[in-house]
């Protein structure tokens, strides 16, 4: 150890711990297991002098011990220790006793040297004389005495061993040296120099502990009663069970249940359910019913197969049964209102299910009524369904395919499983206890298949509506009517849902939001909202349109309006920290300036924009179950004799696009005299950007097509044009999907013009007039359409016959020139 006397500071070895640190005042011991550390504590020897540091965290620490170019974390308090004597243990470490003599802070550790050496400077306890010391050691002590009575955990802090601490140094330090808190609280308590402000921390510590074993000697005493309770009750059963055997040995009736006997209670208690429900029951169910409770009769209580009797019994009595003459309990007015109430907009969603719902009423059908609801996520289809059932004046009930992988989810369990239990549409009769309830199968796209069956599989009977009547449920395996059931199902896209369930049901697109309705959506629902819930409703609070329509296209761009909602709800809890800190009154009107002081800096820049500018590209539109986006398509042509190549994470659909895109510009390639010779000389490099990001779907064939044109022809595509639409080997555009998400995607980059198929011609005029202004919209049936419109100063041409003939005579006689 090394002094340097005009900085007041000294060199000392450190032996570093991880878990926990160590106080001065007493005598401890140490494990040592490191070879260096073992040498250290060898050499210094008895007396020997070295400090003790905690590592902040152990995992890092332990690599820095791998890898010497790692520098480790310290704290900057560390204790400094003599060595009373040490013993070799049989693994080859060392146990060793010190005592602990006083705090240091560390100015530099020299992580080079093994073991580790620290510049270091002695540390002082500051004492306040005029707050006297004794009235915080005299609390420490009741605290502690009050602890040791109550958990073993406090057991040092016997009376022997507090009584024998008189220094108060020694006792605060003694006390958090035992206490099992996380090492950085005791790594605070070390260096905290003040010792009031020490005692202090270690009280509140304590009083805090103090409070959780109350808790925890409460919840162990509730335990033991608990069970006393269960084996008196166990005892009473057996006793009355004895006296009833022996009470009918006596009157001869040796083989019934008793009145008294729990066997005897349990048939008493369901048949008093039974009869009060058994007029509304099939035939079938009151022959499963009397054959069930005629063997629950004859059970031993304490049989395993008598409590499972005993549930089934009482979960057929439990369920709901149809009642003669329901009324309607809803007008089509009621339902528009509060569909209008809850939902801004969706004006076709809102009139397809008045129109579902106003037939069923004229009918006085209650049959066939399946709703999906389809549509990227934070459009509002869950939040439909349940204004649906409150129009209807219906219970609900919700549940989430995500992941299902089990029809066992579905269709419940055969009785003959443990633990078996009915599916998921008796379990909702049963918590709602009506046989018409509106029940929401929610993300049914997401749902899943194993070798524990297909659950698509077993939906298919429930939402057909000619067999539903008789649905069979594994567990109640009787038929069961789920006909006056209102299935409203929810997937963010159709093409994972399996086509014999999607055919059973009445699809309703429910499409993304533009930035007005998102505005209009925040000013009448999203913000009282978000004021009631943040406690704000007493405050003048309010935002322009310009801030809620910067938060809509530069902090969350997106179909729905969930992030949208997010971002509005971080605006307000801001703006209840400002008013608690006294840093704003509430009164308050945010403009589009202010978003940024709230929500950081935008995560969109409205300026950027995805641009076709080169030669070989072409900005194509995707529909995915997030909403619309744009893509832009890459080709290139390099002097190889390599295949085609196709890159971008392409699924199997959309990489027959690509090929039957580039078959296209072949034969329009030879069409127009360009020389089928380039096609051999060339390899054609297609790519598709955000290569991370799996894409498919046949959408993108007229762009794949554009771009490879630009490519040979070497033009740069129209400026601001996007196309959609799938093609067919000869030449032909089909209709696509999502055109609304499409649409706002486009308006999003700034494309004033978009190619669409001809057959999307009634899609384009039920779009509302906000959604297609400013853009003009071409209608194409064929490719030649598509390049005249992409490619205004194409100079090429197709050839007539006899100039096809004479441009092939040139190309042979080229190729035969050329070898």
């Amino acid at each position: 150890m090394e002094n340097n006397e005009e900085k007041n500071t000294y060199t000392v070895k450190l032996l570093v711990v991880t878990e926990r640190p160590v106080f001065p005042g007493g005598i401890t011991t140490l494990v040592v297991s490191r070879a260096e550390e073992i040498k250290l504590i060898e050499n210094l020897g008895k007396g020997g002098i070295f400090g003790i540091l905690m590592a902040k965290e152990r995992d890092s620490f332990d690599n820095c011990i791998m890898d010497s170019t790692l520098p480790p974390e310290f704290y900057e308090v560390g204790t400094l220790c003599s060595i009373n004597r040490f013993i070799h243990l049989p693994n080859g470490s060392l146990h060793v006793f010190v005592t602990t003599m006083r705090t240091f802070t560390v100015h530099s550790v020299d992580t080079l040297l093994s073991p580790y050496e620290a510049v270091v400077e002695d540390r002082n306890t500051e004492y306040e004389s005029m707050r006297p010391i004794v009235p915080y050691m005299r609390l420490l002590r009741k605290i502690l005495s009050e602890l040791v009575t109550q958990s073993p955990l406090f057991s040092f802090a016997s009376e022997v061993n507090i009584a024998n601490i008189t220094d108060a140094e020694n006792l605060v330090n003694y006390t958090a040296s035992c206490l099992t808190a996380p090492k950085e609280f005791l790594q605070q308590v070390l260096a905290q120099q003040n010792l009031i402000a020490r005692y202090e921390k270690v009280l509140t510590y304590l009083e805090s502990e103090k409070d959780l074993v109350i808790m925890q000697n409460q919840i162990r005493s509730d335990l033991i009663d608990n069970v006393k309770r269960r084996n008196q009750e166990q005892v009473l059963k057996q006793q009355i069970s004895t006296l009833q055997q022996e009470l009918d040995k006596i009157t001869g009736k040796g083989g019934s249940a008793g009145a008294f006997s729990p066997r005897g209670m349990d048939i008493a208690e369901l048949a008093d359910k039974y009869d009060k429900i058994k007029d509304l029951l099939p035939p079938i169910y009151i022959e499963t019913v009397d054959k069930e409770m005629s063997r629950m009769n004859s059970m031993d209580p304490s049989s395993p197969d008598y409590t499972l009797t005993k549930t089934y019994i009482d979960t057929i009595l439990s369920l709901p049964y149809s009642k003669k003459n329901q009324k309607v309990k809803y007008t089509i007015e009621n339902v528009r209102e509060k569909l209008d109430k809850d939902h801004y907009g969706l004006k076709d969603v809102k009139d397809r299910i008045l129109e579902f719902l106003a037939s069923r009423t004229l009918s006085r059908s209650q049959s066939g009524a399946i709703i999906c609801l389809v549509g990227p996520p934070g459009v509002g289809k869950t939040s439909i369904g349940r204004s649906i059932a409150s129009a209807l004046g219906r219970k609900y009930y919700r549940f989430s395919m995500g992941g299902v992988r089990d029809e066992a989810e579905i269709k419940g369990h055969r009785r003959t499983y443990v633990g078996a239990l009915p599916g998921k549409f008796i379990q909702a009769l049963l918590e709602t206890k009506e046989v018409d309830p509106v029940i929401l199968i929610d993300e049914i796209d997401k749902m899943g298949s194993s070798f524990q069956g297909d659950p698509a599989s077993a939906l298919l009977e429930a939402l057909d509506p000619e067999q539903n009547s008789r649905f069979r449920d594994l567990y109640l395996d009787l038929p069961y009517d789920l006909s006056k059931v209102l299935f409203i199902v929810t997937a963010n896209t159709l093409e994972t849902v399996p086509e014999p369930l999607l055919d059973r049901m009445e699809v309703i697109e429910v499409s993304g939001y533009t930035s007005q309705e998102k505005l209009n959506i925040a000013k009448g629902y999203l913000i009282p909202r978000l004021i009631k819930n943040n406690g704000l409703e007493k405050r003048n609070i309010s935002l322009s349109d310009d801030a809620l329509l910067s938060i809509a296209e530069e902090y969350s761009r997106e179909a729905g309006v969930r992030n949208y909602e997010k971002n509005l709800d971080k605006i307000f809890r801001k703006l209840s920290l400002e008013i608690l800190e006294k840093k704003s009154d509430g009164n308050l009107l945010i403009e589009k300036k202010d978003v940024e002081k709230y929500l950081s800096i935008p995560r969109f820049d409205l300026s950027e924009k995805i641009e076709a500018e080169e030669a070989g590209t072409a900005i194509g539109l995707a529909w995915t179950s997030m909403g619309g986006d744009v893509l832009l398509i890459e080709a290139e042509a390099l002097l190889s004799h390599e295949e085609f190549k196709i890159t971008g994470q392409l699924g199997d659909v959309m990489k027959e696009s690509c090929n039957i895109a580039l078959s296209t510009v072949k034969k329009e390639a030879a069409l127009r005299g360009i020389d089928p010779a380039y096609f051999r000389h060339h390899m054609i490099h297609l790519h598709v950007p955000e290569g991370a990001t799996p894409k498919d779907g046949p959408s993108a064939g007229i762009t794949m097509t554009c771009a490879l044109w630009g490519m040979i022809t070497e033009q740069v595509i129209k400026k601001d044009l996007a196309m959609t639409g799938e093609l067919t080997l000869t030449g032909h555009v089909m209709p696509i999907g999502g055109l609304k998400e499409k649409v706002l995607a486009a308006k999003r980059n700034h494309i004033k013009e978009i190619i669409i198929p001809q057959k999307n011609k009634r899609d384009l005029e039920m779009l509302d007039e906000d959604v297609k202004k400013d853009i003009t919209f071409h209608l194409v049936s064929d490719i030649s359409e598509v390049l005249a419109l992409s490619f205004p100063s194409d100079r090429t041409r197709r050839l007539t016959e006899s100039e096809l003939e004479k441009a092939q005579e040139n190309w042979e006689k080229e190729n035969q020139k050329n070898g």
